[in-house]
């Protein structure tokens, strides 16, 4: 990149601003960084994510993890990024016996 040159992506998330130094975030000018972050942490919440480490282990909430336990009999309170694929097997598999049982 040249240093006039800016480009602006978005594919998740967050917008941002590429400069040939610098990457900025760029919210619309009534969201402040801190209104986004709340925003995004009330959703997160309301996907079942209590808390998301600073090394990537996710914690989920409590309603989620009765919702696991009660539908597959699974628990998983922390889920740190080391495990996600043994996990997600793990879920699968819970899943295709559960989904047996109904048919």
């Amino acid at each position: 990149m040249n240093s006039g040159k800016r480009t602006t992506l978005q594919k998740e998330g967050y917008s941002i601003c590429v400069h040939a130094q610098s990457i900025d975030v760029v919210l619309p000018h009534q969201v402040s960084m801190h209104h986004a972050l709340q925003i995004n942490q009330a959703g997160l919440y309301l996907d079942g994510i209590e808390d998301v480490e600073e090394d990537g282990t996710v914690v989920f909430t409590d309603e989620a993890m009765m919702f696991y336990r009660d539908i597959f009999g699974y628990e998983c309170k922390r889920l740190p990024l080391s495990e996600v694929e043994e996990r997600a097997m793990e879920l699968q598999e819970r899943y295709l016996v559960l989904t047996h049982r109904s048919s």
